[in-house]
């Protein structure tokens, strides 16, 4: 219980009030009582604000994608014509088609906010947390994120008719949540490997096809069947049904425990590719399931 903005000295004569019959005046007790809702009030007012700040954030994202809109239905327009009689002869091609981009102009702008983003704040963040974390540390802090993972395996391996997979999800997910410390040490690990999947793959292996090619602000490239499976997997994410609080000092956590090989490679890359931009497309495209 918060307590109320009063002095020491008149919050215990009020507490202590409650189990004697020392008789409390009036007056003290309706400035006790106008304390109390000014900080109840306080607290609503901030929960308010930041979900305010969060719907516009998504507005904003939305703004930005109907901007494009007219952009996006011309060139996959363009895209998607085929002229019978030229097509008609045509040999089947071996190498599968890449993704659209018609938003490349958004696309890129987006990229080179998350390449700052990238280098100049994330990439320092997490050279000093592994400095200063052990190894040992950060591995278990991994194991309990990648165990929080299991139940989305799970479920994406029976949309994909993989027995076996499920099997391996529900098995590596009960016994290091039990044996394993909630997760801390990956017990299943020498027995059971985990196995990724996730309502991406699930909709890749219905047939469905990946649209068109998104980067979106943070959280790097993806698709519009992408964008559809991370909102899916989303609900079956223990992490989103935490306080605000838990759910975003969690996440941070784990952003900074795994992210240090990705910004590694991604330095590489940027460091010898000619378009960093096209060049990280084409990774996100080879990774791809069933494309």
């Amino acid at each position: 219980m918060i307590q109320p903005q009063l002095p020491m000295n008149w919050y215990l004569w009020i507490k202590l009030s409650e189990f004697s019959s020392t008789a409390v005046p009036k007056g003290l007790k309706k400035t006790f009582k106008k304390e109390q809702q000014a900080i109840q009030q306080s607290a609503k007012s901030g929960r308010r604000s930041s979900g305010y700040f969060v719907v516009c954030g998504l507005c904003f994202l939305i703004f930005l994608l109907l901007a494009e809109l007219p952009v996006a239905a011309r060139d996959w327009h363009e895209r998607d014509y085929r002229d019978p009689f030229e097509t008609e002869f045509d040999e089947p091609s071996e190498q599968p088609e890449p993704i659209s981009d018609p938003l490349e102009r958004l696309n890129r702008l987006t990229f080179a906010f998350n390449d700052r983003f990238y280098l100049y704040l994330l990439d320092p963040a997490v050279s000093g947390y592994e400095k200063i974390t052990p190894h040992p540390v950060r591995r278990s802090i991994g194991n309990f994120f990648s165990n929080l993972i299991e139940p989305v395996n799970f479920v994406n391996a029976l949309f994909q008719l993989e027995g076996s997979a499920a099997h391996n999800a529900f098995g590596r997910f009960l016994i290091n949540t039990t044996f394993g410390l909630g997760g801390l040490f990956d017990v299943a690990g020498e027995h059971l490997e985990q196995k990724p999947h996730d309502f991406n793959q699930t909709m890749a292996c219905w047939g469905v096809g990946d649209g068109f090619y998104i980067v979106w602000p943070f959280l790097g490239p993806s698709s519009l069947r992408g964008t559809g499976g991370m909102v899916a997997d989303g609900f079956l994410d223990p992490m989103n049904y935490q306080e605000i609080e838990v759910a975003t000092g969690g996440r941070t956590l784990n952003l900074l425990n795994s992210s240090g090989p990705y910004l590694r490679e991604y330095k590489q890359l940027e460091q010898f590719a000619l378009d960093p931009y096209i060049a990280v497309k084409d990774f996100y495209e080879s990774m791809q399931p069933c494309h």
